[in-house]
């Protein structure tokens, strides 16, 4: 900067005059090569620290992955002795399973990144005085569109078998094993509505939020242990998700990220024989932690009363999943400043890749069991062999298996893609009206202007980005609206999640909730 902007020469206090300008040393050729590279690509990344992340992109897309392709081998399909079918869990049981599941197991990671990127929505619809309300509709909406035409989707299907004679109790394991993964939709939901009121807290006393959600889930594994109640332990549905999203806001700050990539070998400084200071070259300190919390995991599942197998912490979530979701944070964390300069430097394919996936990853989560189950009973119907699972056939046949699992998700993501480009066209054409005019007459005279934008629900989910309003940043107006919303949603879920009911009244019931949670509800001005 001194070479460019010209400094104030001080006064030599022997002659009064000006000091001659001292020389500007030779410039220093640098020995990195990469080293102006990765300079600009720091500044890029702290100017746009507001933005979307690429590697929480690309982290989100890999738990979605890891979670499909899980789902996909624990289906075990067979034929019965009457050439029927039947389904199990597969893998449950094999003594290989509990310690893989320590690194299959991403579903605390999963909530951290998605608190990370709840924390950056937020604070751009806070900085463009957008409303709480607005916030927590627009990220229901997010989440139940997707969610009510996968439950319209198979609501139909398993009707229609039931009108075909399919068999009674076929159909209803099937519609157990479609509705097992909306557990995490109607917790998803109920953390995602608390991010306004988190956050809040988190900027006042991060520490003290963490260590109380902390307390709260081993207070209640405490409790559920002593009473021999299992039922207890699903309070830490609670405190379990708020404490991993927690970890999320924690990330999104940036000085975690930086703490934990700093290298922690010390050694003696210049400052003479007490002085120490940090030097380059040893362990990031983020796995370091790591390391310790996945140390004292193994103490928790060892000596303690928890299950080695993380899936099994899961159902209700533990201190154990705690440990391991703190375990995660960390090496996150430690390498999150790397693996952003390389999806910046050398992966950008990976990072749009990731993007992509990570975009679509509601979509993905939601319809890859039905898929899963879909694909076995087509081969079921054509005929194609069903070995025994864990058998050696089995085996060989999970690569063809998960082959053709990706192509069917492949071609309903662009069936998806498709479909919204068409309806964000016709939205487009008949609310600017640009489109056809008989078209555009006739929508507006049946139905109305107002009836064209409940119609677009789509587009109202930018409204808090794009839409200034002139509201308090913190204000919670139309709170009651939005935690309506909330409840009609997770309503919604919970019916089909606990099959309450018949499949069609079922079915219709939580459309219904899920249509509401949606409905455009703000006044216009």
């Amino acid at each position: 900067m001194s070479a460019l902007i010209p400094l104030p020469q001080p006064i030599s206090p022997a002659t009064g005059g000006p000091k001659p300008p001292i020389p500007p040393a030779p410039p220093q050729r640098s020995t990195d090569r990469g080293a102006g590279r990765t300079r600009r690509i720091a500044v890029h990344s702290a100017v746009g620290g507001a933005g979307r992340s690429q590697t929480v992109d690309v982290v989100r897309a890999v738990c979605v992955l890891i979670v499909v392709m899980l789902h996909a081998l624990m289906v075990g399909v067979e034929r019965s002795a009457d050439e029927g079918l039947s389904t199990r869990v597969a893998l449950a049981g094999t003594e290989w399973f509990a310690p893989a599941s320590w690194l299959i197991q991403v579903m605390p990671l999963f909530f951290i990144v998605g608190g990370f990127a709840s924390a950056q929505h937020w604070r751009r619809v806070r900085s463009r005085t957008g409303t709480s309300a607005e916030f927590i509709q627009s990220r229901v909406r997010r989440l139940a569109l997707p969610a009510a035409a996968m439950i319209a989707a198979v609501g139909a299907a398993l009707a229609l078998a039931d009108g075909l004679g399919v068999d009674a109790a076929l159909l209803a394991e099937a519609r157990l094993r479609m509705a097992q993964p909306l557990w995490f939709l109607a917790v998803y939901m109920g953390v995602t509505a608390m991010v306004p009121i988190m956050i809040r807290l988190h900027e006042v006393r991060p520490v003290a939020i963490l260590l109380g959600l902390g307390s709260g889930i081993v207070v209640v594994d405490a409790v559920r242990l002593t009473v021999e109640l299992p039922a207890v332990g699903y309070v830490n549905l609670v405190f379990v998700w708020l404490f991993m999203q927690q970890l999320g806001f924690l990330l999104s700050d940036g000085r975690v990220e930086e703490w934990s990539s700093g290298r922690a070998r010390s050694g003696p400084g210049a400052g003479g024989k007490g002085a120490w200071r940090i030097r380059t070259g040893g362990v990031p300190r983020g796995v370091l932690l790591s390391v310790l919390a996945l140390g004292l995991l193994v103490v928790a599942v060892t000596k303690g009363p928890f299950s080695a197998d993380m899936l099994v912490n899961l159902n209700p979530p533990t201190t154990a999943l705690a440990l391991l979701g703190v375990a995660q944070f960390f090496a996150l964390s430690a390498v999150k400043p790397s693996m952003d300069r390389w999806c910046a430097m050398r992966a950008r394919s990976v990072a749009r890749a990731g993007s992509a996936v990570s975009a679509a990853s509601m979509t993905l989560y939601l319809w890859h069991m039905p898929v899963i189950l879909a694909l076995a009973a087509g081969m079921w119907a054509v005929d194609l062999p069903l070995p025994a699972p864990h058998s050696g056939a089995w085996w060989l046949t999970r690569i063809p298996w998960l082959v053709a699992l990706a192509l069917a998700l492949g071609g309903a993501y662009a069936v998806r893609a498709a479909l919204t480009r068409v309806r964000q066209s016709a939205v487009a054409s008949v609310t600017s009206g640009r489109g056809s005019s008989w078209r555009t007459s006739i929508w507006r005279s049946v139905f109305g202007r107002a009836a064209t934008w409940r119609w677009a629900l789509g587009r109202s989910t930018a409204v808090c980005e794009s839409s200034p309003r002139k509201r308090p940043a913190h204000g919670f107006t139309g709170a009651g609206q939005a935690a309506s919303c909330v409840l009609a949603a997770v309503v919604g879920v919970l019916i089909v999640l606990f099959r309450l009911g018949d499949v069609v009244p079922a079915t219709l019931l939580a459309l219904a909730l899920l249509t509401l949670s949606v409905w455009p509800v703000w006044p216009s001005r």
